[in-house]
Formats: structure tokens, C-alpha cells, sequence
């Protein structure tokens, strides 16, 4: 009973490495760049033959690649126009089929807190309006990695997967108030300007400077900023990955149960203090108030999301090369001490 039980085991195992599975772009109401190559990628059991196809009312657009040692395939889809929601069909040793996948523009809405910045904080009477079938959305969950990832692992329904531009969704796409408020309306612009399909992907985290985002091998390449190659490495270093899961792409849930417990713990100080320095000023408008309490912090380095390239391995690399028309970019207060070069510790 046992050898059969094994043998079962590796046969599912072996079938499951053969099945085909597209990068984590490519799921149903994706919207695909026009007047491009568009790069269709993802993995397969080496050596597998795979046929991409796009079937809309312009045709059938097809485009076909083998799988390498390592797995991974890529195809490239040529002059793509905008037409009618149409499928994209994956094919291997299985088959695998997108609905509702649409041809226009498509772009990435990147950055810190102004751009992570959400449409229900921004316009609510704006997003009670924002049905638009042909507009769709991508929200990136955060995370951050040592190495460059090929995966996104979603911490909340709406995440890492295109959805439909409605009220509801962009309620539930966003991390902070809903979906970006900039990507948002950046896209509407562009829908009512363009009169096309408009995709807009999020990958957006507030108070994080821009050498996060930026890759090491783009650091590594300029002498001016090679340092950052050995902070990264430092950093390495001294990051306990089994205290920190959230490190990887587990990051969400575990850091809303962080907040939750820092919030029970540290609200009752910080209210405490409120009332005995308002107390304090009142009895003597000249009296030394004790700074406030700061509350705890999750062990070994809160500060994870800093580090150089450490955004960019989690968030930008799993999304190269899709094809986009460009990247609007919200860059703010984190870069304001050093906007030329410099070498800020990430702590």
C-alpha cells in the first residue's frame, strides 16, 4: 500500500512539473500592449513546445517557443491592434485559457506613498462613477526579496491578477485607500483621450526610497554607485529569514498581524501620554515634556523594504518584460536628503 501510495506521489509530482503555467501577468481581463512585440512567458516542462494564441476579431494571432533546461519559454506576439475582448490560449502538454483579454495601452504606476496613495481617500465622488469595462487593473502585493523573484504571491483577493475598473474593485485592489489614486486617474485621462483599452499596474509602497526599486546588476554597473552592492550584501548578512517570513512573499499577511499586535500594545502608551503632557502644559506652559513612546519593532530589521534592490527583486522582476507603453513614476519626501548620489543607510 505504501509503494503504491508513493508511486502515485511521483507521478502527480511529474505530471504537475509538466504543466504549462504563464508569468503571473497573464490571467483573464489582461489587457496586451499594442504596436509591439509582446513577450508571453512562463514555465514548462523543459524541452516543451508551446503555442500562444490570441483569438479576437482582428483574428488569430499566433506565436509559438520551446521550453529551456530550466523550464522557461517565451513567445512574442506581433502586431496586435485593438479590437473586441478576445482569449489568449496557452498550449502544451495542457491547455490554458484567458478570457477577456483586450489590446490598447498599457502602463506601470510606480513609486512611494503618492503614488500608493488610495481613490477612496483621494475622490470619493469620482470612484462612486468608476465603472469602465475597457479600463483594467493590476495591483502588485508588497513584498521584498534578497534575489530577484519570477512569482507574485497575492495578500489580499484583488491582488496580482487584472481586474475590471469598478467601484468595488478599486476598493479592494489598493493596499492604502483603495487602488492608486494617481494610476487611477492617469488611466481615465488616458481612456477618455485615447478612446482605447488602458491597463494601469500598481506597484507602489509608501516611505521607501528609490534605490529600493532599482536593481543591484544596475548598481553594480556604475562605479558611482557600486556601494550599494555592498549594503545590500551587508544587509544579507544580518536578516534572519526564519524570524522574518514576511521577507519574502508572505510579507502581507504577517505584517497586518504585526500591526495589530504593535497597535494593542502601543495606543494605550501613547494616549497615556498625550493626557500627562496635556496635563503637564497646563500646570507649566515651560515644562520639559518626555519625548513620545515609539513602539516596538519586528525583529531582526524593520527597514527591510530600504534596502537596495530589495523592491525591485519582488515587485519589477516578476513583471519584465511585459509589454507596456511607458512608467509614470511618483518619487518623493524618502530621496529629499540626498537627491544626488548618496550613500543613506538603509539601517
Amino acid at each position: 500500500m505504501f509503494k503504491r501510495t508513493a508511486l502515485f506521489i511521483a507521478v502527480a509530482a511529474a505530471s504537475a512539473l509538466a504543466d504549462v503555467t504563464p508569468a503571473p501577468l497573464f490571467t483573464d481581463h489582461a489587457v496586451l500592449q499594442s504596436g509591439m512585440s509582446v513577450p508571453v512567458w512562463g514555465k514548462a516542462e523543459a524541452g516543451e513546445h508551446v503555442t500562444v494564441t490570441l483569438k479576437d476579431d482582428k483574428g488569430d494571432h499566433k506565436a509559438e517557443a520551446d521550453a529551456g533546461p530550466d523550464g522557461k519559454w517565451m513567445a512574442k506576439l506581433d502586431n496586435l491592434e485593438t479590437g473586441s475582448p478576445g482569449t489568449l490560449t496557452i498550449a502544451g502538454k495542457n491547455t490554458i485559457t484567458l478570457n477577456d483579454i483586450l489590446v490598447g495601452e498599457v502602463w506601470l504606476a510606480s513609486g512611494q506613498s503618492n503614488m500608493q496613495f488610495g481613490t477612496m481617500i483621494a475622490d470619493q465622488k469620482s470612484v462612486d462613477k468608476a465603472n469602465d469595462p475597457e479600463l483594467r487593473l493590476f495591483y502588485v502585493p508588497q513584498a521584498g526579496s534578497l534575489t530577484p523573484l519570477d512569482y507574485l504571491k497575492p495578500d489580499r483577493p484583488m491582488a496580482a491578477k487584472w481586474v475590471v475598473c469598478t467601484r468595488q474593485n478599486l476598493m479592494g485592489a489598493g493596499s492604502w485607500g483603495g487602488f492608486s489614486a494617481v494610476g487611477y486617474f492617469f488611466g481615465k485621462s488616458l481612456r477618455e483621450d485615447l478612446k482605447r483599452p488602458v491597463g494601469v499596474i500598481e506597484s507602489s509602497w509608501g516611505g521607501t526610497r528609490s534605490q529600493a526599486w532599482t536593481s543591484v546588476d544596475a548598481f553594480a554597473a556604475d562605479p558611482s554607485t557600486k556601494h550599494y552592492v555592498d549594503e545590500i550584501e551587508k544587509f544579507e548578512k544580518r536578516t534572519d529569514r526564519e524570524k522574518m517570513p514576511w521577507f519574502w512573499a508572505d510579507f502581507g499577511p504577517e505584517k497586518e498581524k504585526w500591526m495589530r499586535e504593535v497597535g494593542n500594545e502601543f495606543n494605550p502608551k501613547l494616549k497615556a501620554w498625550q493626557e500627562e503632557t496635556k496635563k503637564a502644559k497646563a500646570a507649566d506652559p515651560q515644562a520639559v515634556i518626555p519625548p513620545a513612546p515609539q513602539p516596538s519593532r519586528p525583529s531582526p530589521d524593520p527597514h527591510f523594504q530600504q534596502a537596495p534592490g530589495i523592491l525591485y527583486n519582488a515587485m519589477i522582476a516578476p513583471l519584465v518584460p511585459y509589454g507596456i507603453k511607458g512608467v509614470i513614476w511618483y518619487q518623493g519626501e524618502n530621496n529629499a536628503g540626498g537627491p544626488r548620489n548618496t550613500a543613506t543607510s538603509s539601517r
